[in-house]
């Protein structure tokens, strides 16, 4: 299994459990403390037990309709989930991995010599039918250190096929074993993902900390650090490619 792949089962299970818990969270505050003393108030000449808040409040959650339950849980798992991958599946791919690999494999100059062409469907506001995307994967012909001309295609691809007409020279890091290489290639779009990706994790901070006993304050502060902290790390990333882009 790949890194990315155990990355994403972690990221699952975590969003997972925090779902659960906000849940819960959620469903408590349905029956506050006040409720509680009245129950014991209205009903306790009634009761042969002791009930404490807690069995209280597990006593009234069994009387929620289970399907309710079931799709309530659905949609913040959901929610959960997808705030979480978003950011890690982005930053893995397009910052982590690329800084890794521009570090850790050989560097060499290529040349543009054709393109992979995929086709991928999208829509617009003006119109909810879908309509066809030409993704263009640029192929790059080098020599490696054997000496050996090789062509592969590269791992960033575009709608604009004139971002790397045929004949431009890409600095790239390749392995043998690889089956794209990695292109050292660093625009605007990639500086507007360290906002974006920053602030996507802020959110995905502020809902998983829910659950905690913080303040709403005290989980702000906490979800800007930790917003700050990625969008730092990728910054980090995108400048080691701007430098070996060079």
């Amino acid at each position: 299994m790949t890194t990315l792949g155990y990355i994403t089962i972690l990221t699952l299970v975590f969003s997972i459990h925090t779902a659960y818990k906000i849940f819960i969270k959620i469903s408590n505050k349905k029956y506050n403390y006040e409720d509680f003393l009245n129950y014991k108030k209205e009903y306790g000449e009634f009761i042969n037990e002791s009930i404490d808040y807690n069995s209280f409040l597990k006593m009234n959650q069994k009387k929620d309709n289970i399907v309710i339950k079931f799709i309530q849980l659905l949609f913040i798992s959901l929610i959960v989930i997808a705030m979480n991958m978003l950011f890690v599946f982005l930053s893995h791919n397009f910052y982590w991995l690329k800084a890794y690999k521009s570090l850790s494999e050989k560097k060499y100059e290529s040349v543009v010599v054709g393109y992979n062409i995929e086709v991928s469907y999208g829509s617009s506001f003006r119109s909810y039918s879908p309509r066809k995307i030409l993704i263009y994967y640029p192929k790059v012909k080098f020599i490696d250190e054997a000496g050996k001309q090789i062509i592969k295609q590269g791992d960033l691809g575009t709608n604009d096929k004139n971002k790397n007409p045929i004949g431009e020279k890409l600095i790239i890091t390749d392995k043998k074993e690889n089956d794209f290489v990695n292109i050292i290639e660093v625009d605007w779009v990639f500086f507007i993902g360290t906002i974006f990706i920053g602030i996507n994790s802020f959110f995905s901070s502020l809902i998983s900390l829910y659950p905690s006993n913080l303040n709403l304050k005290q989980r702000i502060v906490k979800s800007f650090y930790f917003g700050i902290l990625i969008f730092s790390i990728n910054l980090a990333c995108l400048m080691v490619l701007k430098f070996l882009q060079n």
